[in-house]
């Protein structure tokens, strides 16, 4: 009885690998875009971004 779903089941595996798949292609290709921006001898963007300035110092 609980095995004569398994059409249902079967379809959502394939939808799920299908997108997972297409995200790890565009993550893939984000990657390579920053590994050639980096040979080109720009400075990579860790994502952290500190702002250091004048904090009340002597103006």
């Amino acid at each position: 009885m609980f095995g004569a779903d398994n059409a249902v089941v079967d379809q959502i595996y394939v939808v799920t690998t299908i997108v997972v798949a297409i995200v790890y292609c565009i993550y893939l290709g984000r990657i390579k875009e920053d590994a050639i921006k980096n040979e080109n001898g720009s400075i990579p963007d860790s994502g952290i971004h500190t702002d250091i300035g004048d904090k009340g110092g002597d103006k």
